[in-house]
């Protein structure tokens, strides 16, 4: 039995070619309530129905690749997150506790987290503030509550930025469980603009009043592999789809980027977007939390609020 997984996000190209020139033969199975039906089953492994909902699942930038075995994994210039819709900002805040069958409260099991993308030009440097109910770690429940979005000012700005956010949300440095933030920028080619979570971190030290060393916190670095923005994207993608993704009206410039961040013509994503920062800062601080392939943290068990 050979198995090959299809290479969403890589070039395929040379295997095409290889296929028009003989070299290799394709032979694909399409996802059909016919090909998920063993010979010797009385019911199909999956039904129609279940096909249809995995559909909605898949981003429609490889929906077809995935189920068809479309070469073409890209629709030329749709909207990346096609399923955010208005419905789903909104400043409600969950309850912070529920009942269960037998009428014993419950608290909800919220965790924190900051997620920062770093940039020089206008509006890209930012910084996410989420809340995920992690009560159902199988189902969390992803809310983004606020922003803060910079250009390439300095390290001293932006954690006096990212301080105020906390504030003006009632909360502390204590009630962060994770930090995560880009990998190193450059800046211009003069230099200029330049950001990493070091610099970072020795702004919110100077802000705090803290030694560097005596910072009690750190920014972890987020996970980059090369799957990681399209994969991101996908679970951020089936949290909307399930009704577990919530924004808030504050998040102004993430609003705009999730309903304008777009393929390229040639069906690929942007990766250079405007509106990719904001989208970037929001993934390094939910994915940690809700994934299995990112660091598991401890969960947060304040519950002071939410």
């Amino acid at each position: 039995m050979l198995l090959t997984l299809t290479p969403i996000g890589a070039p395929v190209d040379y295997l095409k070619q290889m296929v028009e020139d003989k070299i290799i033969s394709e032979h694909v199975g399409v996802m059909s309530v016919e090909n998920c039906w063993p010979e010797g089953f009385k019911t199909p492994l999956l039904s129609q129905a279940d096909i249809d909902a995995l559909s909605r699942s898949y981003l429609s930038l490889d929906r077809e690749a995935r189920l068809n075995g479309s070469w073409d994994a890209g629709i030329p210039e749709g909207r990346i997150f096609d399923a955010f819709t208005d419905e789903m900002i909104s400043d409600l805040e969950p309850a912070a506790s529920f009942y269960d069958d037998s009428g014993r409260e419950i608290q909800k099991d919220f965790i924190w987290s900051v997620g920062i993308d770093h940039g020089h030009d206008v509006s890209s440097q930012a910084a996410i503030l989420s809340c995920i109910d992690m009560t159902d770690a199988q189902d969390p429940i992803v809310y983004i509550v606020d922003e803060y979005i910079s250009d390439g000012a300095g390290a001293n700005k932006h954690a006096r930025g990212i301080l105020q956010m906390l504030r003006r949300n009632n909360l502390e440095i204590a009630d962060i469980t994770r930090w995560t933030g880009d990998r190193r920028h450059g800046g211009t080619k003069k230099g200029d603009g330049r950001m990493s979570n070091g610099m970072l971190m020795s702004g919110f030290a100077h802000e705090l009043g803290y030694m560097r060393s005596g910072l009690p916190f750190k920014i972890k670095t987020a996970f980059k592999p090369k799957w990681s923005l399209l994969y991101g994207c996908q679970v951020i993608h089936e949290r909307m789809i399930n009704g577990k993704f919530q924004i808030f009206p504050a998040c102004k410039t993430t609003i705009k980027s999730m309903r304008l961040w777009a393929r390229k013509s040639n069906g690929l994503i942007d990766t250079l977007s405007e509106h990719k920062h904001s989208i970037d800062a929001m993934r390094y601080g939910i994915m940690p939390i809700i994934d299995v392939k990112y660091r598991q943290v401890t969960p947060s068990k304040i519950v002071r609020r939410w």
